[in-house]
């Protein structure tokens, strides 16, 4: 079943939109990381 619904939904190409660039991520995430 899970292999069925992945292959759905590889055949219709879903994007995943993420709400965020990478730009924001770095700047949110930067001070998690030295």
């Amino acid at each position: 079943e899970v292999t069925a619904w992945t292959r759905r939904r590889n055949d219709d190409e879903k994007k995943i939109n993420w709400g965020f660039t990478s730009e924001n991520a770095n700047e949110k995430l930067s001070k998690h990381y030295v």
